[in-house]
């Protein structure tokens, strides 16, 4: 009997161990780990992939550049590339070969399209190439190139595209865009932004309507482009009677088995976390329930494992990152706001102030379940992390 016991004790006590949470750099303005002193990372939303790399997005406090970093698993940082200071940089999208994705741009319009590999920065598309466009999207590598979302003209005159090309550039293939076909004839008005996967497949929120119909009456879908066609997930109630949405976040994921993940409104006005695919639409958890209290607007994230990372808010109004592995019923709450963290100078809690986010950003998603995540730590700055159950 005291043989069962011991086992049941250790069998519970490795049931809740703690997750195991390390530090990949931390900026501040007078130190820094992995980033030098005055950096600042500011609403980032870093990739990983599975060997562990981590990149994202930093600026700089002295000259107001904004940067991109990469840390190589089991390796320092290296500056993959500084901006002008009246330019901007979308985030960055990461490889399993350490490729680095990511586009520039001014209050103008794009400035260009870059791959970092192998120590080499490239820019794949320069301003003139972009001459068409009024705006061009985070990049995203798959098997045979990248992908991205862009936006021909301006104002009334705009139309959304999803592009794709090879891996160092060349043609442009449009894959999709505003006006074509969705469901009963229905067209596209609006793509929202998009989640695309390793085969140059996307997902995305689509309104439907005529050019230029807009209006949050109009009907949604939730649609998966790939080879054979336009195939839609889930409809909110303007789009189907029968449905039990009303609306859908503007942001999605896919996974490569055709998989998204997305955030929908009910009738009573609670979010809920969803698994959709051609098969079947599921509902994983609401607003009120296993202790969360709202679900964050942020996409939540999907790899091939069929894992979902998200954010929400807990019953005390704290962010926290949660963690739904294939086949679970409950989430495991990992880390967040308020949480005493370890860092390179100690110690320290991620911030907790109402009206301010401790956790900033998405979350990046690899293949094993390792989340990478960006936190505000009060004085000691901000730092990059990643979260492993």
């Amino acid at each position: 009997m005291l043989n069962l016991l011991v086992l049941f004790l250790l069998l519970g006590s490795h049931a809740i161990a703690a997750p195991t949470i390390t530090l990949i750099a931390r900026a501040n303005l007078e130190d820094g780990y992995r980033l030098p002193p005055g950096s600042f990372i500011d609403n980032t939303s870093p990739a990983i992939n599975d060997k562990g790399s981590v990149a994202f997005k930093v600026l700089s406090f002295l000259d107001g550049k904004s940067g991109v970093v990469i840390v190589p698993a089991g390796e320092e940082s290296k500056l993959v590339h500084a901006s002008e200071s009246e330019l901007y940089l979308t985030d960055v999208s990461l490889t399993s070969h350490d490729e680095v994705y990511f586009s520039e741009f001014s209050e103008t319009g794009p400035m260009g399209i870059y791959r970092f590999h192998q120590d080499q920065l490239k820019k794949i598309f320069s301003v003139d190439d972009l001459f068409d466009f009024s705006a061009v999207g985070m990049p995203v590598a798959n098997s045979g190139g990248f992908c991205f979302k862009s936006t021909r003209g301006s104002d009334a005159r705009a139309n959304r595209e999803i592009l794709c090309t090879g891996t160092t550039g060349g043609e442009l293939k449009k894959i999709f865009g505003e006006g074509q076909p969705v469901k009963n004839g229905e067209r596209a008005s609006y793509i929202f932004t998009p989640g695309f996967n390793g085969k140059g497949e996307f997902a995305a929120k689509m309104r439907l309507g005529s050019r230029g119909e807009f209006a949050e009456e109009r009907p949604d879908v939730v649609a998966l482009v790939n080879k054979t066609g336009v195939h839609v997930l889930v409809s909110d109630i303007n789009a189907d009677s029968a449905s039990k949405f009303t609306r859908f976040n503007n942001s999605v994921s896919l996974n490569n088995h055709g998989e998204v993940a997305l955030v929908a409104t009910t009738m009573d006005n609670k979010s809920c976390l969803l698994l959709a695919s051609e098969a079947s639409a599921k509902v994983k958890v609401c607003d009120g329930e296993f202790g969360i209290k709202v679900i964050e607007y942020f996409a939540p994230q999907l790899n091939d494992r069929g894992s979902l990372a998200f954010r929400a808010f807990d019953m005390y109004g704290k962010r926290q990152i949660y963690l739904f592995k294939k086949g679970d019923v409950t989430p495991q709450k990992l880390v967040g706001e308020d949480d005493l963290i370890t860092t390179d100078v100690g110690e320290t809690r991620i911030t907790f102030r109402e009206g301010f986010p401790g956790l900033s950003g998405n979350l990046g998603l690899n293949g094993l379940d390792q989340i990478v995540f960006h936190a505000i730590l009060g004085e000691s700055g901000a730092g990059i992390f990643v979260v492993q159950d």
